[in-house]
């Protein structure tokens, strides 16, 4: 009984060691290729029309107020 589990252990030993062999003694090393960067193109950025007059004569938004008082004192009391 002594020598099957002897047997047992020791081939499971053998096949975690070719295992291990295998997959991470043996595995051939493989190069990854850095990504590529694409260069991007110029832009060109048209600052003379932030001087043209049709921008000029936009006018800007109306503020718009909110009003004074606003929900309950403490909401968390019931009607």
């Amino acid at each position: 009984m002594e020598a099957k589990i002897k047997y047992l252990i020791l081939g499971i030993f053998l096949i975690v060691f070719i295992i291990l062999l295998k997959e991470i003694i043996l595995k051939p090393k493989t190069l990854e290729t850095p990504p590529t960067i694409s260069v991007l193109p110029e832009t060109d950025i048209n600052l003379q029309l932030l001087k043209s007059f049709n921008l000029k004569d936009l006018s800007s938004f109306e503020e718009i107020s909110l009003p004074k008082e606003q929900g309950r004192e403490n909401p968390f009391l019931e009607y």
